[in-house]
């Protein structure tokens, strides 16, 4: 037993060393610190989907505070500070902007207008060169820095309506209750379909990095099936029969994903994405087997290196917008099903593996097994 562990392992290490000789391969492997790189030093730079310019309310305490929660707001929202409102108008103009949120200098006194019905004419005049989706949920994070002050003005009318005529202590000796009653808790808090509450998302930069490498783990399988082609050519393994050579490319596909997949590993703990190292290996070895097996079945499908080639970009394509990277789309269910990352994704957004993508690895290494190889020169 040991003996052939040993040799295992030593043709392990053979097939893995005969990779790190094709440059194209290497190419491959230097494109997940470069990945990571890159997303996490994009992550950390002043960027957002929506750049909004921030404006006037100097002298207003609820303006000045709303301002400087937006100011410190990372995500969506992008905010630049004005010293003027014509200056924020102007940067509309010229393009700098998507938007400008002009505080007025009564914001304080327009939030208790609304709130007591008076005719308020508003808090923020909001300034747009066109009206998009992102700017809707941007005036809804607008929205929830002005709620504190409107919360608070609520809460004392509500208190001097119920005392009549007794006047009421000072804010100060208000807020604590104010406090007790209004809990620092979640308004909505988003669960899975068993009951699982989600974690808070990280960057909105670093979410895709997860999917990326796992896209690149799986074109490592399908560039082991290009270089499988060439060597069924020059006849490397002939020799290799019965189950170990049905076994064969399979075994050459897991080595090319697998220093892939343990360079990712490294990759997400570095920018603080692992939930647990336990499962996040399992989820990367179950990615490895499924997508040996899915490479191995779709290069025996196509049969010629050309065919694949040619098939290779565009499944790439096809991967990258239906699984669950950028975003989930509840169409195509079929197609979705057929596809590695979109199981190891929704392992990792839950924290395990499903038993779907353990029942998805068997079948896909049962295909990879049981079609028929493609014979040479046919």
């Amino acid at each position: 037993m040991l003996t052939k562990l040993r040799r295992f392992c030593l043709w392990y290490w053979l097939m893995t060393k005969r990779l790190l000789k094709k440059p194209s391969y290497l190419v491959l492997l230097l494109a997940v610190p470069v990945l990571t790189v890159a997303l996490t030093v994009a992550a950390r730079e002043d960027t957002g989907l929506i750049t909004v310019a921030l404006a006037g309310g100097d002298n207003d305490p609820v303006a000045v505070s709303a301002k400087e929660q937006l100011l410190s707001t990372r995500g969506l929202l992008r905010c630049i500070r004005f010293d003027t409102p014509e200056e924020a108008i102007e940067s509309v103009k010229g393009a700098q902007a998507d938007a400008a949120w002009i505080f007025q200098d009564n914001a304080e006194e327009e939030v208790r207008k609304l709130i007591t019905s008076s005719g308020s004419r508003g808090a923020v005049l909001v300034v747009e060169r066109e009206e998009t989706v992102f700017l809707r949920l941007a005036r809804e994070e607008l929205a929830s820095v002005l709620y504190p002050a409107a919360s608070r003005i609520l809460f004392r009318e509500h208190l001097a309506a119920i005392s009549g005529e007794k006047p009421l202590p000072e804010d100060s000796v208000l807020e604590p209750y104010y406090r007790t009653l209004s809990a620092d808790q979640q308004v909505l808090v988003f669960t899975y379909d068993d009951g699982q509450v989600q974690e808070p998302t990280m960057d909105f930069l670093t979410n895709p990095l997860r999917g990326l490498l796992s896209l690149l783990a799986v074109l490592a399988g399908l560039a082991s099936c290009m270089f499988y082609y060439a060597e069924e050519d020059a006849e490397s393994f002939l020799r290799i029969r019965g189950a170990a050579g049905r076994l064969l490319p399979m075994l050459c596909h897991i080595c090319a994903m697998v220093p892939v997949a343990l360079a990712g590993l490294v990759a997400m703990a570095v920018s603080g994405m692992l939930h647990s190292f336990g499962w996040e290996l399992a989820l990367s070895a179950l990615l490895c087997l499924s997508s040996a097996g899915f490479c191995e079945a779709l290069r025996r499908i196509c049969r010629k290196q050309e065919v694949l080639g040619a098939l290779l970009p565009i499944l790439m394509m096809v991967m990258l917008v239906l699984s669950p990277i950028f975003l989930h789309f509840k169409q195509f269910a079929i197609l979705r099903s057929l596809l590695p990352p979109v199981y190891y994704l929704n392992g990792s957004y839950r924290g395990a593996p499903e038993v779907r993508f353990l029942l998805y690895t068997v079948i896909a290494l049962a295909l990879g097994t049981l079609i028929p190889p493609p014979v040479k020169g046919k």
